[in-house]
């Protein structure tokens, strides 16, 4: 009788053996795609020991703020803050189908506004000579990326990702002073002509 018990109490640990590693934190991998990502989340945390503590994210802004001008600000933007106008940023990927949806709806927003009332500069995400010293000075966190100036330097609207045309055309409106271009006839000047006849 005692061998037979001690044949079990050595079944029992085996068993225990075995089975709780198996049962532990979600087991093994269950599949070629969850053994993949394993293998990958612990190259990418050795990787990221080698290369050292990752630069930190850029914050967006929190909205109003003026426009700080330093040593990494390039001359065009100082140029274009120098002349005291509304300016609108908009930098995008090239071949990007976003930023070509967005680059359409502003050159749509921007046809209600005379062309002198406002700067505009289109940048190229991809090349560095454009946008080196904006991306921390305007909290780019995404492409496209648009930032509304006012004549003040204070940044007044920042759109990352898509943004609609009648959406631009308020933040527009309101950097410009409230000056739009006459397209059609308003709604007042609709009415005023019925009554007139």
């Amino acid at each position: 009788m005692k061998k037979s018990n001690t044949n079990v109490a050595i079944i029992v640990v085996l068993f225990m053996l075995i089975a709780i590693p198996l049962s532990g934190c979600g087991g093994a991998p269950q599949s070629a795609e969850q053994v993949s990502q394993v293998a990958l989340s612990t190259q990418t945390a050795s990787q990221q020991q080698q290369q050292g503590p990752a630069e930190p994210p850029v914050k967006p802004l929190v909205l109003p703020v003026k426009f700080q001008i330093d040593k990494s600000t390039p001359r065009f933007m100082a140029e274009a803050l120098e002349k005291q106008k509304p300016i609108i940023v908009f930098i995008y990927k090239e071949n990007d189908p976003m930023s070509e949806t967005v680059k359409l709806s502003l050159k749509s927003a921007l046809k209600s506004f005379d062309s002198s009332k406002y700067i505009i500069l289109a940048l190229n995400s991809e090349k560095p000579e454009h946008i080196s010293g904006l991306v921390e000075s305007l909290g780019v966190t995404y492409v496209p990326f648009l930032a509304i100036i006012d004549g003040t330097g204070t940044i007044i609207k920042e759109y990352a990702g898509y943004v609609d045309e009648l959406t631009l055309k308020q933040a527009i409106f309101n950097a410009v002073g409230g000056t739009l271009q006459a397209e059609t006839t308003s709604a007042t000047e609709a009415s005023e002509a019925e009554t007139d006849r």
